[in-house]
């Protein structure tokens, strides 16, 4: 009688080692995009803070100029006379300056340094309802 032999197969070792392996890489991955996409995200923020920042200071370096032009004809005002400027810092800002003038002093006072809006902020109360027609 004729002895089979049976066909064997190399030994493949898919054990914990390899299984680890992979999903040590899989995270390793997952991190990377992770942080890439944080980068991402803190680079444009950053890019966004240093342009308002910089027209931020622009409209402050021209309410100080404007500030320096009016204290040039102090004798056109009358004592405690308040004057108000707007400059603007974009397309949704501007700069609001208060001052109080005091030309016997050839000084002024600022009242107010601030930011405010210039644009109207309309809220959205609506409430869909499931029947509503609204």
């Amino acid at each position: 009688m004729m002895k089979v032999k049976k066909e064997s197969y190399p030994p493949i070792n898919m054990g914990i080692s390899f299984m680890l392996v992979i999903f040590i890489t899989l995270c390793m991955v997952v991190f990377a995009v992770l942080s890439f996409s944080t980068a991402t995200k803190d680079y444009n923020y950053s890019k966004t803070n240093a342009e308002n920042t910089t027209q931020y200071y622009n409209a402050c370096n021209k309410a100080e100029e404007e500030l320096y032009n009016l204290s040039l004809h102090f004798d056109k005002y009358a004592e405690g006379e308040q004057i108000e400027l707007y400059v603007d810092v974009n397309d949704s800002q501007a700069l609001q300056v208060i001052a109080t003038l005091h030309p016997s002093e050839n000084t002024y006072t600022i009242d107010t340094w601030k930011l405010i809006s210039t644009i109207n902020w309309e809220g959205d109360d609506h409430l869909s309802v499931i029947g509503s027609e609204h």
